[in-house]
């Protein structure tokens, strides 16, 4: 990352502190309008916003949700979502604490 390095990883992990939310309530939108593709798509982002920030644990939860979207299984889905909510608040407390120490 170079001399930048800082300031890079700042911008990342404020990306996260914005696209997280903004996914979350795209994919309950989507669950609650019955709109299959958009919340495989939230999902989807999720996921790789996730992994891109070493949040795995997360990333793992978007990724079943994701698939679950795919095949119309969405009887625990509202579950899910509550968990994958509960899962990025956790990352993001990590995260905060990362972005303090830079």
């Amino acid at each position: 990352l170079g001399r930048r390095a800082k300031q890079k990883i700042q911008t990342l992990v404020d990306s996260f502190f914005e696209s997280g939310p903004r996914l979350l309530e795209e994919a309950r939108a989507a669950l609650a309008e019955d709109r299959l593709a958009d919340l495989e798509r939230a999902a989807h982002s999720l996921k790789s916003v996730s992994a891109t920030m070493g949040a795995l644990a997360l990333a793992a939860q978007a990724r079943e949700l994701e698939a679950r979207a795919r095949v119309g299984e969405l009887s625990a889905a509202p579950e899910q979502l509550e968990q994958l909510a509960a899962a990025y608040e956790r990352a993001r407390a990590a995260l905060v604490s990362v972005r303090e120490t830079l």
